[in-house]
């Protein structure tokens, strides 16, 4: 891990987050561990909150209040970069094959359960029906072949 630079011996080379640390005025004193954002150029931020003329070129540490806007924090002592997030190992996951599988005599040929049908049926008589030939069996979930005619066995 990175040690602590004191702000008076330098301050970062480059724009970014940085882990800041400083002391309250209390007693006994607190120390306070911040994540705070720095910049070589306050006047690059936010040409309002940093529009004077003494933050062109100006490098500090800053953050950002709802009420206020942008504010530099002079009160800073210490800084170092962040550590590296921690590596979080992705889990394994269980990959099952799909099944796949044919409409044969109307059935799954991988469950056996019937191809739906769709039907029409007036004073009792079917005047239209209609084979359902969905690509996957709603029952098993089998991935239906699509090539050619369904097999059927008379």
């Amino acid at each position: 891990m990175t040690e602590w630079v004191n702000v008076k011996d330098r301050l970062p080379s480059k724009d970014g987050e940085y882990l800041v640390a400083y002391k309250l005025n209390t007693t006994p004193p607190r120390w306070v561990f911040e994540v705070y954002l720095f910049a070589l150029d306050l006047y690059s931020v936010d040409k309002f909150d940093f529009s004077r003329k003494k933050y062109k070129g100006k490098s500090g540490f800053y953050f950002y209040d709802s009420d206020y806007g942008y504010c530099e924090d002079n009160t800073i002592t210490y800084w170092m970069p962040l550590p590296e997030p921690p590596e979080e190992s992705i889990p394994s996951v269980d990959v099952i094959e799909r099944k796949k599988g044919k409409w044969i005599n109307y059935k799954c040929s991988e469950c056996g359960e019937s191809i739906p049908i769709s039907k029409v049926i007036m004073q009792g008589e079917i005047i239209w029906e209609r084979e359902q030939k969905p690509n996957f069996c709603p029952n098993c979930g089998a991935k239906m072949e699509s090539e050619g005619e369904d097999e059927r066995t008379d």
